[in-house]
């Protein structure tokens, strides 16, 4: 990541264009931060509130770029090769396999997602007592020859990562952390892995923006940093070319070409990416890097937003300083936020808590517990646990709480009244999640909903009516 911070125009671009940029991305509420770096100067970067640059963000599949740099390195000590069969390195799979194909697959049709597969093979991923996915992986039904076609396929990334420590002896981010990652400034981070403890390689990585922009760094320069070849560029080159047609998208820069675990762009660009806008976007033609987090539904409208805004703005020397736009545009940058509640304090504490019968949610009872200083809400769910989300009227408050999937996260959350009842709204700020919690009271009783931004592998709750409890349990801490 370059340490050198200038001005837009420092780099060839205004301030005015950069400004256009960032109103751009508001618009739509749900960028979370962005760094953009031009001819090695950082020239603008931001978090949105109550996203900041300390926590980890989820990558979802922009994981997978990092596992390509895995098999690169690995590539480079000679451990394998783009064209190593998958079954000489699991040989003890060869008894479940029923489907000649897979011993035709290998490490460049994992890499390049030309398995053979018409659907992702996660689909085939059992919960089994034993919890083995490579096994899975085998046993999943083949359509096409390895080689002939692409389908996106989080399954063979996982392969790729449970190749990767089985010739090595350490998951992706252990072998990666010598050569890798701490060169770029990378700390240890949380990779979720599968029930035998493989990373889970084509999701589940966790990265800081500023991070992210520092892989950005490093491709742009051709897998070096720091003046050493951490990747090999002959490998890199490769992963980051046109290697196989996916035409058959819909979205312009989803049809550009894939290579292995990386998108083609428009405008010979190429990039990582993972759902709903997770970002590491390098424009060679332009020495430009673009690292984003966010929680959107359409991918394409960030890099619209690149094309359309930034790129026909860029000249190839520094233009003349713009103190006032400049000025304006730190401003901006400092002053970002997401919409947040603003409820009125109560004039005194009040207490409600209702039984909901039993519900896909798992949700027992809830306990809402409002005073001049907060609303605070705790949730009794059917395992015993007590998860309590605490908000603020005016200012957020912040905890941890593993409420939603079992996976304690971080969040940040406001509340309002609304009738006599409360709102709540809560951004999970190491994910692209924002939840809003209703709770109508009538009568005896107490409606509570849930309304997600998004949903991964989850399912919406459903709306629970429960009795108001006269005899409530006591204070919730």
């Amino acid at each position: 990541m370059p340490r050198t911070e200038g001005s837009p125009e420092s780099a060839g671009v205004s301030s005015r264009a950069v400004l256009d940029f960032v109103a751009a991305l508001e618009k739509f509420e749900f960028v979370h931060s962005f760094i953009l770096t031009r001819n090695e100067i950082r020239i603008a970067s931001g978090w949105w509130s109550p996203y900041t640059s300390e926590t980890p963000h989820l990558l979802f599949s922009l994981s997978k770029s990092f596992i390509s740099c895995a098999v690169g390195i690995a590539v480079g000590e000679k451990r394998l090769t783009t064209d190593t069969r998958l079954l000489d390195i699991f040989p003890e799979y060869r008894p479940v396999v029923t489907d000649g194909r897979f011993e035709r697959m290998t490490i460049r049709h994992l890499l390049t997602m030309t398995t053979g597969h018409e659907v992702c093979s996660t689909a085939f991923f059992k919960a089994a007592p034993d919890g083995d996915l490579k096994r899975d992986f085998f046993t999943s039904p083949l359509v096409f020859e390895p080689g002939s076609r692409f389908v996106y396929n989080s399954g063979a990334t996982f392969m790729l990562s449970a190749a990767i420590r089985r010739l090595t002896g350490e998951n992706p981010s252990v072998y990666l952390k010598k050569r890798l990652l701490e060169p770029l400034g990378i700390p240890d981070r949380l990779w979720d892995k599968s029930p035998d403890g493989t990373e889970l390689g084509g999701w589940g990585y966790r990265l800081t923006t500023d991070e992210i922009a520092s892989f950005a760094q490093m491709l742009l320069h051709g897998g070096r940093s720091g003046g050493k070849q951490l990747i090999p560029e002959e490998y890199l080159a490769a992963a980051t070319a046109f290697q196989v047609d996916n035409a058959m998208n819909e979205a312009p820069d989803w049809k550009q070409g894939y290579g292995f675990q990386f998108w083609r762009c428009r405008h010979n660009a190429f990039r990582g990416d993972g759902a709903f806008g997770q970002y590491a976007l390098v424009v060679p033609e332009q020495r430009m890097t673009l690292a984003v987090t966010a929680g959107g539904k359409n991918m394409q409208t960030i890099l619209d937003i690149v094309w359309d805004h930034l790129l026909p703005r860029l000249e190839d020397h520094p233009l003349p300083e713009d103190p006032d736009s400049c000025g304006r545009l730190r401003e901006k940058l400092a002053s970002l936020a997401l919409p947040r509640l603003h409820g009125v304090p109560p004039c005194r504490d009040s207490v409600v808590s209702a039984a909901f019968a039993p519900n896909p949610a798992g949700i027992r009872r809830v306990r809402i517990e409002r005073t001049p200083a907060r609303c605070q809400v705790g949730f009794t769910l059917d395992d015993g646990r007590l998860e309590t989300l605490r908000a603020g009227w005016e200012t957020p408050e912040e905890g941890t709480t593993a409420l939603e999937d079992g996976e304690e996260r971080s969040f940040s959350a406001t509340a309002e009244t609304a009738g006599d009842g409360v709102r709540l709204r809560v951004y999970f700020t190491s994910t692209p999640f924002v939840s809003e919690y209703r709770f109508t009271v009538t009568g005896n009783t107490v409606v509570f909903s849930r309304e997600r931004n998004l949903y991964f592998r989850t399912a919406p709750w459903p709306e629970l009516c429960g009795e108001i409890e006269k005899n409530m349990p006591g204070p919730e801490k």
